[in-house]
């Protein structure tokens, strides 16, 4: 969801303050006597921060956004401070063996569709997008001979990319789709969405006929508030608020070639990229699975350990157990990440309290705002405020991390 706050720009960038480092934060605000500090809570968040920063895109993924903000008129040194503003600063965009996170990417995307006043900054970024920017993975595509084999190649070996909770084409009938999710513990991700359905839509656009749009396109993302730009981009059928990205159409246009392809360069492009794929481990253990399960069902009733130790295929008990061999329980991984979304939705949305009160399972407004007190020590109002306000003051760092000593953990 692109946040909608009413948060003062940073004056040199006008980048949100809220965003600086990615850090996370939680409202510093004063408490009365009797009531403590709540170390705990804070102590989730760091855990959940962790799953979060395990998920990661490519580092030369930057040289499109420097790119569209140099033509925007943004001067290096301008450029160079809203990269480390969002943690990113002492990232070589075009390193061919470093990743960055991609929770601290899309929070970039954000900040900046808000710093340069266009909602679609990243929705615009396909034209930046360089093939090459994609090393092994982007060479393979462009070498591919029908756009089959090209999107088979993505979803095959998209980790050599970036981390998606769910990649694959699928192909039914006379219809084919081309499916995606980004993992849901990115919590903040319209322009990320954006930014992946542009790029897929422009890969397939080289290997079909000029004009071509597909017979529908389902987003992983909330509805914007001027759709006029998505139906001109992306065509005019489309879905907003889907639990995954789909680009649909026509089965007949797998067979599409692209002239340009190179068949022996593809074979051996094939066979590199398979011998990277092994090198690189997807970041899936069994506590991410299950906080992407959760928060996925969040709305439908609230955490329940039965429903998800279902989902997960394993008995309830042996879920608290494989859970417990991780060093938390059931209980507090569904606490962090209701914490982890309060704060999210907060401070970088203006949705309604009763809005948030569903998105985090809560039967009404007022157990989430108790649930807020308890965490933070103030109404959701005065979390909202302090939040949204930039403070530094407010900081929780991560370790490895802080404000000053912008490096990646």
């Amino acid at each position: 969801m692109t946040a909608r706050s009413g948060r003062k720009p940073d004056r040199q960038t006008g980048l949100l303050k809220s965003r600086q480092s990615q850090v996370v934060r939680a409202p510093s605000i004063t408490r009365p006597n009797n009531q403590t500090s709540p170390n705990s809570d804070r102590h989730l968040l760091h855990r959940f921060d962790e799953d979060v920063e395990r998920f990661a895109i490519h580092a030369r993924a930057l040289r499109s956004v420097i790119a569209s903000l140099s033509e925007r008129g943004w001067d290096a040194r301008r450029v160079d401070y809203a990269l480390a503003q969002c943690g990113l600063g002492n990232v070589d965009p075009d390193a061919f063996d470093r990743y960055i996170s991609i929770n601290r990417f899309a929070g970039l995307l954000e900040s900046l569709a808000t710093a340069t006043g266009d909602p679609q900054f990243a929705l615009k970024l396909s034209k930046h997008m360089d093939p090459e920017a994609m090393g092994v993975l982007g060479a393979l595509m462009m070498n591919a001979p029908t756009l089959g084999n090209a999107l088979e190649m993505l979803a095959r070996y998209m980790r050599l990319y970036a981390d998606l909770a769910v990649i694959q084409l699928n192909v039914k009938d006379h219809r084919a789709e081309f499916v995606w999710a980004h993992s849901p513990l990115i919590m903040v991700s319209d322009q990320l969405v954006d930014r992946s359905i542009s790029a897929v839509i422009a890969l397939m656009r080289g290997y079909l006929p000029e004009g071509w749009k597909p017979d529908e396109v389902r987003l992983q993302r909330s509805v914007p508030a001027d759709r006029a730009a998505y139906y001109e981009a992306l065509g005019p059928r489309l879905k907003f608020d889907c639990p995954s990205c789909a680009i649909v159409f026509a089965r007949t246009s797998l067979a599409s070639r692209r002239p340009q392809a190179n068949a022996y360069a593809y074979e051996g492009l094939k066979q590199l990229a398979e011998r990277m794929y092994a090198e690189r481990r997807p970041p899936d253990d069994f506590s991410i699975r299950v906080r992407e399960d959760v928060i996925s069902h969040l709305a439908d009733r609230g955490p329940n350990l039965a429903d998800t130790a279902r989902r997960m295929g394993v008995s309830p008990r042996s879920l608290q157990r494989r859970l417990e061999a991780l060093g938390t329980s059931f209980h507090d991984l569904c606490e962090e990440i209701r914490i982890a979304l309060a704060k999210e939705l907060l401070t970088q949305t203006t949705l309604p309290m009763s809005e948030i009160a569903v998105r985090l399972g809560f039967a009404n407004q007022a157990n989430l705002t108790r649930a807020i007190k308890r965490w933070f020590g103030a109404s959701p109002r005065a979390v909202r405020a302090d939040g949204t306000s930039g403070r530094d003051d407010m900081a929780i760092q991560r370790p490895g991390l802080t404000v000053d000593d912008k490096k990646m953990t």
